[in-house]
């Protein structure tokens, strides 16, 4: 697993990890670590993924990510068929991970499916353990939702309520709030504009092109440029509420899972 030390000027966190596949390298700006066991790889990038892992590295005091700090965080044992499937959809997106996704696909991942109920999300149904393309999250709209969830099942494993949870939201990722506010997508799932403009640089609309097209909706047609590389976008347009979502992700869990939170009335 390959870690940014220091990737605070993205606005969603600090910590941005990824898997890196055989033969890759990196610069000394990332901190990589290898692991023993495929399972344990796939547990640690994706608690490192989720907002709780980012508020215990932010809280460290630590103005980079080395050996240190790596030792400390939790590794869990908590929904680990879940996380793993979560992180493999968010990071096999080429052939160079077909080995690792047909090692570790969990086989209970014919039963799991998003937490949220929406018709830009897809049917988890027809993944296999064989790799293909189609199997890896690429819309913008699914890949949110699938690190929400590891947000939710990092929080479950350390036995935090969804208040606490949300407390840390609101409080350490300022930026993240601001940019879930100010983030739009279409009815594919395609992000049409955003304000986080490091992160997504190239993105969307501009600005003037945006104010021109926000209030459109069902059936209308929209200026030719109102485009990106994979087609014209689908009104209406609609932002996301992280709040509601992480809520709604932590009941799905905590039920399904049968989970039970010290001290939560």
């Amino acid at each position: 697993m390959g870690l940014q030390k220091d990737a605070s000027s993205y606005g969603r966190k600090d910590a941005a990890p990824a898997i890196l596949p055989p033969g890759a390298a990196h610069l000394g700006s990332c901190f990589s670590i290898a692991f023993s066991e495929v399972a344990m790889l796939l547990a640690y990038t994706g608690f490192c993924s989720s907002i709780v892992g980012d508020f215990l590295i932010k809280s460290s005091g630590k103005s980079n990510f080395y050996e240190e700090l790596a030792r400390i965080l939790p590794l869990s044992q908590v929904a680990l068929d879940q996380v793993t499937a979560r992180v493999l959809r968010l990071n096999c997106l080429t052939r160079h991970y077909e080995v690792l996704w047909s090692q570790a696909l969990p086989k209970t991942v014919v039963g799991d499916s998003f937490a949220k109920s929406d018709q830009r999300l897809g049917d988890w149904s027809g993944l296999s353990d064989a790799w293909h393309s189609s199997h890896a999250l690429r819309s913008h709209f699914e890949r949110r939702q699938a690190l929400v969830e590891l947000d939710v099942l990092a929080a479950l494993s350390l036995q935090l309520t969804i208040e606490q949870l949300i407390l840390i939201y609101r409080v350490s990722f300022r930026i993240l709030r601001r940019y879930e506010r100010e983030t739009f997508y279409d009815q594919r799932g395609k992000i049409i504009f955003t304000t986080n403009s490091k992160g997504l640089n190239g993105v969307g609309l501009d600005r003037k092109q945006w104010e021109e097209v926000q209030n459109a909706q069902a059936g209308d047609s929209l200026p030719d440029w109102a485009h990106d590389q994979q087609g014209p976008f689908v009104p209406p347009f609609d932002s996301c509420d992280r709040e509601a979502d992480m809520a709604q992700a932590y009941r799905h869990f905590k039920e399904k899972l049968s989970i039970e939170i010290e001290g939560e009335a």
